[in-house]
């Protein structure tokens, strides 16, 4: 929550039994000082510690009611800061592991620039799940194996490709934190996954944050688009020539060989 304040109703209709002046105020420095009071209010037994803890952790105030008023308000909490202003305070989930479906996981992903729309994401969302490859060894073909089996070296390429689709937001930061009830930039979200689909994305962040290999994009979409398109990704070097690879030939050397690309 930052900065930001919360204001709360404790108690109320609570009978002051005494008050007494402990400052006498005056003037200094130019401004006007305030009194000091001390007040001895008429609680219970089990009001007394819970107000004894927010005397030694918070500003406490009193206002004043109506003697013949005892009708009891439910009062919503509000938090005041200054990127968000006055909002409602957040209601916090109880066990959110039983919102995970049978058969499914939750895996939670930091969420990096130019994902969704403006890293704003909420429970419910759906998203694309993007992976860029900075330095991508791409399966086989990764490896330039010589006549006699040994590696010659990885291709280094740059791709993008989108590996999960439609997948189901379970939380974010903002959602499972106390703060204001407002939209903001999340950096962390909680995805609902298949036990296989986890795997996947378990393994490219692990190789983001150690090796820097991939980066994992969230990308945001309608709620109610279910609609999966197939994707064969995109290699820079054929965005920025206009040209495709259509076929390879490899050619051996002696122990050596080589990899022959053609594009048009």
């Amino acid at each position: 929550m930052g900065s930001g304040r919360v204001s709360r109703v404790i108690l109320q209709n609570i009978e002051l039994l005494d008050m007494s002046l402990i400052g006498k105020g005056g003037k200094g420095g130019g401004k006007t000082k305030a009194k000091k009071w001390t007040v001895s209010l008429l609680i219970s037994p089990q009001e007394a510690p819970m107000l004894s803890v927010y005397a030694q952790t918070s500003e406490l105030m009193l206002s004043a009611r109506n003697p013949d008023d005892n009708e009891q308000i439910q009062v919503e909490p509000i938090v005041f800061s200054a990127d968000t202003g006055e909002a409602g305070l957040r209601k916090l989930p109880g066990d959110i592991t039983r919102k995970i479906p049978l058969n499914m996981r939750a895996v939670s992903l930091p969420v990096g620039a130019g994902a969704g729309i403006c890293k704003l994401f909420r429970p419910g969302d759906r998203v694309d799940v993007l992976v860029k490859c900075n330095k991508a060894l791409l399966a086989m073909e990764s490896l330039d194996m010589g006549a006699e089996g040994k590696s010659q070296g990885p291709m280094v390429r740059e791709t993008t490709k989108i590996i999960l689709q439609d997948v189901e937001i379970l939380a974010t930061e903002n959602t499972v934190m106390p703060g204001p009830d407002v939209d903001r930039p999340v950096k962390m979200v909680t995805l609902l996954l298949t036990p296989e689909d986890a795997e996947k994305v378990v393994l490219l962040n692990v190789a983001n944050g150690r090796m820097a290999i991939a980066s994992v994009t969230l990308i945001a979409r309608n709620r109610d688009d279910r609609s999966r398109f197939k994707t064969e990704g995109q290699l820079l070097s054929e965005i920025l020539s206009g040209r495709k690879e259509y076929h390879k030939v490899r050619i051996f050397r002696g122990r050596k060989s080589y990899l022959r690309k053609f594009a048009k």
